[in-house]
């Protein structure tokens, strides 16, 4: 008997037919060559067998929560313009993923798992700017996954035809979206998201991994701002949205070194931002207000970090002989990490022996501990000093930046509007 839906029914068979036909069709005569990726000369990849990660000198936001890239005992680093991520047990957790290196095979598989807000709070000092030696291992696969051992026990054959039906079917679905329609899907359990001639890093048991793996391979953001630092986004919320939030940090690092700027008119804005990190990380690890450094270098080395004055040296004008007893070599004052850092654990040793008295304590950095221990010191020095550190205030104000840094992007915009 006729049904009025008979023929709903024949246009669904034809066209599965057709689609099937189509298929067998494409693949018959499609070059199978055309699912890979011609191997490129290894050299367009990676340089040498040894190269140097950059320390990267910036804050790091990671879900909008603030990082001291100095904290981590493996922080991030960059070279060539490309950011890099240690994948030891921390990072792992604070951005949520797991990873799989077959030395043997060549493939590096990611897995996305759940990011750690906890695992973000970190404390005390991990690194000192170093840079990261690392070796090179070249020629490599990526490939994303839900299963970190799907390759185990495969040959290289078994490996490349599992790879393959895995792009073919990505392929086809490209090509014929009304496939997916009728229930075609992709292989979940694998993704490929570089082929062959991919490098990255190995040093300490660790592997040092270019960012951007992850973002292809689990859809996160990134954003890079070269005053306010690198911004990893591994939720809803994109990268560049953190960034635009956080105008406070932003404008707080970029008022501190337009005023190094002005104070010393050589100075790049590259190496003003340097010095406005290095006052910060010293700052916290001495617990003295960044402010307060940025104001003795004020009245010292005036921001120029090869100035030598009365024998002193550097930004913060340290004596070699005092610099000598704490093992400081003349070429360690000359650096202006190590100056700055010198200086500011020289005023926190003082402070304590002066229990906290800023005028005392400066008027002995200035006039040495013996002066002080006779009582003939004069304060001028000390309150110049501090009077330097209210103008920096009121100068930053004046010319509308921030005064404070956030430790975290503050939460109460709606950051999906």
């Amino acid at each position: 008997m006729y049904r009025k839906n008979d023929w709903q029914f024949w246009v669904l068979v034809v066209s599965l037919a057709i689609t099937a036909m189509l298929a067998c069709f494409i693949d018959m005569f499609e070059d199978r060559q055309t699912f890979k990726v011609p191997a490129k000369p290894d050299n367009e990849y990676c340089a040498p067998d040894y190269i140097h990660l950059r320390f990267l000198r910036k804050d790091i936001y990671i879900n909008g929560k603030h990082i001291n890239n100095w904290e981590l005992f493996c922080p991030f680093t960059e070279y060539n313009n490309r950011f890099y991520v240690c994948t030891d047990e921390r990072m792992r957790e604070c951005l949520g993923f797991e990873i799989n290196v077959d030395r043997e095979k060549n493939i590096v598989l990611l897995k996305e798992g759940q990011a750690s807000y906890e695992a973000v709070s970190v404390g005390g000092i991990g690194c000192h700017f170093e840079d990261r030696p690392v070796s090179t291992l070249r020629d490599n696969k990526v490939l994303e996954t839900n299963d970190l051992e799907i390759f185990d026990g495969l040959t290289q054959n078994q490996m490349a035809i599992e790879e393959q039906d895995a792009e073919r079917i990505e392929k086809y679905l490209e090509k014929f979206p009304i496939l997916a329609k009728l229930g075609f899907e992709p292989r979940e359990e694998l993704h490929i998201i570089h082929e062959r001639g991919t490098c990255f890093g190995y040093a300490n048991d660790n592997y040092y991994i270019p960012l951007d793996w992850l973002m292809e391979a689990f859809g996160w953001t990134y954003y890079y701002d070269e005053i306010s630092g690198l911004y990893i986004s591994t939720d809803e919320t994109t990268a560049e949205q953190w960034y635009e939030l956080n105008e406070n940090n932003r404008s707080f690092v970029d008022g501190l070194s337009a005023y190094m700027k002005q104070r010393n008119p050589k100075l790049t804005k590259e190496r003003a931002l340097y010095y406005e990190y290095i006052f910060r990380h010293e700052g916290r690890v001495y617990n003295l207000e960044e402010l307060f450094l940025v104001a003795v270098c004020r009245g010292e080395g005036g921001f120029r970090e090869d100035v030598i004055g009365g024998g002193a040296i550097g930004l913060m004008q340290i004596m070699p002989g005092t610099g000598a007893r704490q093992g400081y070599t003349v070429d360690d004052l000359l650096d202006p990490h190590k100056n700055v850092e010198f200086g500011a654990m020289y005023i926190s040793n003082l402070a304590r022996t002066y229990g906290g008295d800023l005028i005392i304590t400066m008027s002995a950095y200035n006039q040495g501990s013996g002066t002080i221990a006779t009582g003939l010191y004069r304060t001028d020095y000390a309150e110049r000093i501090l009077l330097h550190k209210d103008n920096i205030t009121q100068w930053l104000k004046s010319m509308g930046y921030s005064t404070e840094f956030y430790e975290e992007i503050p939460r109460e915009t709606t950051v999906n509007n």
